[in-house]
């Protein structure tokens, strides 16, 4: 994961979701925060608030349900940890979040 300044008011924060993903290997949903990145997360959109920042936030696999087999791609406890981040306490600072894992 990293984070970049890419405008006076706008920093672009890359996220590895491979791990949420329900077929990654190995299988590891016991793991709270897989390399720490919810807590990185976290510190990145306080830092973003306090300096009047808007984010956007990028990753791979999208924390939503697959197009073709019609299942959820993230573990549960990923994707609720995840959304009360950017849907609840940080959602006035995100602009915009994309992911590229979807081909339909």
């Amino acid at each position: 994961y990293l984070s970049r300044n890419v405008s006076d008011t706008l920093t672009v924060l890359s996220i590895n979701t491979l791990v949420y993903c329900t077929f990654h290997e190995p299988e590891q949903s016991d793991v709270e925060d897989p390399f720490d990145q919810f807590s990185w997360l976290e510190i990145q959109l306080s830092m973003a608030r306090s300096a009047s920042r808007r984010v956007y936030i990028v990753g791979h696999i999208p924390p939503t349900i697959g197009s073709y087999k019609k299942e959820q791609y993230w573990l549960e406890g990923y994707r609720l940890r995840f959304n009360r981040l950017v849907s609840g306490k940080y959602a006035d600072v995100i602009a915009a979040q994309m992911y590229g894992h979807q081909h339909s």
